[in-house]
């Protein structure tokens, strides 16, 4: 489902989506993480969630660990290799904003500031500066 990254969605399609993608993803799970944090940014319209593809898929990357080659390798897993994660994930959210060129300067400046703000999240539950 290749979506562009400016699309928005709702919940449901968004777990839909994140799933067809690889990405297993429940709206429920979607739900508790927009109570609890940890989930992908939203915005709301009216009062219904409304999630942006690119910085959502971005997210869903973010939860991946690193490959891995056997089961004792997951204790591994250090601070560099969160660093060079949130990286990647920065300017894959990055990019994501500045892919669609036909939206307003002011737009692409509130999509890049949403962006940067989720890797900031997840720079944090990660326990790294961006």
């Amino acid at each position: 489902m290749p979506l562009h990254p400016d699309t928005r969605l709702t919940r449901q399609k968004l777990a839909e989506a994140l799933t067809e993608e690889g990405f297993p993803t429940k709206p429920s799970t979607l739900a508790t993480k927009a109570t609890r944090g940890g989930g992908p940014a939203y915005e709301l319209y009216g009062k219904k969630p409304i999630y942006t593809w690119g910085t959502s898929l971005a997210w869903a990357r973010s939860r991946l660990s690193a490959p891995h080659t056997n089961s004792s390798e997951h204790r591994l897993v250090g601070a560099d290799h969160s660093k060079r994660a949130v990286q990647r994930i920065a300017r894959t959210v990055v990019d994501a904003c500045n892919g669609a060129g036909d939206e307003s300067e002011a737009d692409r400046s509130k999509q890049r500031d949403a962006a940067r703000n989720s890797v900031v999240e997840i720079a944090a539950d990660l326990g790294v500066k961006p």
